[in-house]
């Protein structure tokens, strides 16, 4: 709509990946939030485990907070040599009663039983419309918020609001 109605879009070609995506065959694809568990392992065909063949430090969760681009470089290239799965079947049984786990848990797909297919994918895009401070585009009448604000102007809305 804003980009019909003549304003310009920012930075579009600037995208966020996301290393976790559910990828399993008939199921929904969904971006998989993790336990903070050591115990998940992300692992190749033959069952290695691929973030200790990766040099990323640390466990799954950690990676994704702290070096989620590198991990889903590293993935999205471990899977051009074969399946990528994601392992829960060490997780201990209580954190499967907290979130995020029992969200999966709820599934007659049987997460805790075996490795399941996961995949990197495209999470959104870093631009977007520019703002002020109001969330007021260029174009009077024309609100944006949320994922599809790239950034905001130099005016403040205290300033133009009565």
């Amino acid at each position: 709509m804003a980009l019909k109605a003549g304003l310009p879009l920012y930075d579009l070609e600037f995208v966020q990946f996301y290393p976790l995506v559910l990828a399993e065959p008939r199921l929904s694809t969904f971006i998989l939030l993790l336990p903070g568990s050591s115990e998940a392992k992300l692992v190749n065909e033959q069952g290695e485990d691929l973030l200790e063949k990766s040099g990323i430090r640390g466990d799954v969760h950690q990676a994704i907070l702290s070096q989620r681009d590198r991990l889903s470089v590293f993935l999205h290239e471990a899977s051009q040599a074969g399946d990528v799965f994601f392992d829960l079947t060490h997780v201990p049984e209580q954190e499967w009663e907290r979130f995020p786990l029992n969200f999966l848990k709820r599934s007659r797909f049987p997460f805790r039983e075996r490795p399941f297919l996961v995949s990197p994918a495209v999470h959104f895009f870093m631009g977007g419309i520019e703002v002020d401070s109001g969330g007021r585009t260029a174009l009077p009448g024309l609100f944006a918020a949320g994922e599809v604000v790239w950034g905001s102007t130099a005016q403040t809305a205290t300033a133009e609001m009565p």
